[in-house]
């Protein structure tokens, strides 16, 4: 979907792009998928080094196409005046049709402000060692008294049992209970 910017500056013509632009070289594939009726619309979009988005044509459906993918936020301005072609396509059976095509000049300005993939994951990544690192750290305080008891009750134990066992049992008592 692309909105229509219609404050300053006053003499732009154009929108943003919020979703993923999607777009290929081939202008037969972009009639082909985008004609739907008589008279389409197809922009031909300028786009510099930086500007021209990912190259996508190992993972398309399609991957006879060269088709670059454009990130969220893409600025695209009208960079000229449309222009009417008439194009040969294949139709069902052996003819071919001419349809018509407007073509809009367009540039496409990539929102370098964006946050990455890469970043994201950076980000991520560094909160979630920060959360563990945390957690462990209030794991250790707030047992630290509790592990020492707990080490202490099992070395008591474990010595009870370990003179019971080597012991005479009709001495042992445990709990008001004797072994004779």
């Amino acid at each position: 979907m692309i909105v229509l910017v219609v404050d300053q500056p006053y003499d732009f013509k154009g929108g943003v792009e919020f979703g993923l632009l999607s777009t290929t070289t081939d202008i037969k594939s972009a009639i082909v998928s985008g004609a739907r009726e008589e008279r389409s619309t197809i922009f031909e979009i300028q786009a510099g080094h930086i500007d021209h988005g990912a190259d996508i044509q190992v993972f398309s459906q399609y991957p006879e196409e060269e088709e670059y993918l454009s990130q969220p936020l893409s600025c695209l301005e009208v960079a000229g005046d449309p222009r009417v072609e008439s194009i040969k396509v294949e139709a069902a059976g052996d003819k071919d049709t001419t349809i018509q095509v407007v073509v809009m000049p367009m540039r496409v300005n990539v929102n370098l402000k964006a946050v990455t993939t890469d970043d994201l994951l950076q980000r991520r990544k560094g909160l979630h060692l920060a959360m563990t690192k945390n957690l462990r750290e209030e794991l250790l305080h707030t047992t630290e008294g509790e592990v020492d008891q707990l080490t202490a009750l099992l070395n008591s134990r474990a010595d009870g049992q370990l003179e019971l066992l080597s012991g005479d049992a009709s001495k042992v008592e445990i709990h008001g209970t004797n072994f004779s």
